[in-house]
């Protein structure tokens, strides 16, 4: 009979295992299918965290996502409508379109075209102890965005 012990380890009569906190694919015999998905990673990464207003790189904290058409004028959440901004710039264009807040848009809204394996990003996670928070991190930046 194989127990779960209460320190992370399988236990038999006569010997004890350590059980991994989590196991992560590390190889796979295909490439994922041949499109960028829209996630707030994907997102980030395509403007190179830059705001797209007023084109300064930013951390990942001091960045949104923006809607260039705000949504309550019926802007949807796609690759055509979403663009990164700082929160100055997010606060300033509020739900308006960008010549209306007197504002330029520095880069148009665009998919990423899909760059093989080098579309794959492979990043350290934040520096936070928690063993499981790198995986938690993967899920809310890879998870694809719905409207």
């Amino acid at each position: 009979m194989v127990t779960s012990h209460p320190a992370g380890y399988v236990s038999t009569p006569s010997f004890r295992i350590a059980v991994p906190e989590v196991i992560t694919l590390r190889s796979y015999d295909k490439l994922p299918v041949g499109d960028v998905k829209f996630t707030r990673r994907n997102i980030y990464e395509h403007y190179s965290y830059h705001c797209c207003y007023c084109g300064k790189k930013f951390t990942t904290h001091e960045l949104n996502l923006e809607h260039v058409l705000p949504r309550s004028r019926g802007g949807k959440t796609d690759w055509s409508n979403i663009v990164t901004a700082c929160m100055p710039c997010n606060l300033k264009k509020a739900d308006k379109l960008p010549e209306e807040a007197g504002m330029k848009l520095l880069f148009k809204p665009s998919k990423p075209k899909w760059r093989g394996s080098a579309s794959l990003v492979f990043r350290a996670p934040f520096k936070i102890k928690a063993s499981w928070q790198r995986f938690i991190d993967s899920v809310y930046w890879n998870s694809e965005l719905e409207d």
